[in-house]
């Protein structure tokens, strides 16, 4: 179990500058408001620890809350139905 959570934030750190650096983040005045960060997966597994652990860095980096919704069920199809029908304005991934 320790070994698992070990790879656990080792991936989370790796995947922090990716995250950091979105493209969209370039845009002057990007985010303008609360980011919303769609898991789909249930919480408490591997993906929604990751995003709960990423979530206060990337709310301290970018001023703006990020705020973490798991999205459970339907192979992640859910999860993915739920962010392809919010707006395109970079406010979601």
């Amino acid at each position: 179990m320790q070994r698992r959570t070990a790879l656990k934030i080792a991936a989370a750190s790796l995947a922090a500058p990716a995250l950091l650096s979105h493209p969209v983040r370039a845009q002057a005045g990007w985010p303008s408001k609360a980011v919303r960060f769609i898991v789909p997966f249930a919480p408490g597994g591997g993906s929604g620890i990751v995003a709960q652990m990423l979530a206060p860095k990337l709310t301290e980096v970018w001023g703006q809350p990020v705020v973490v919704e798991s999205r459970p069920g339907g192979n992640t199809v859910i999860g993915h139905e739920a962010l392809l029908r919010l707006p395109p304005d970079g406010h979601a991934f």
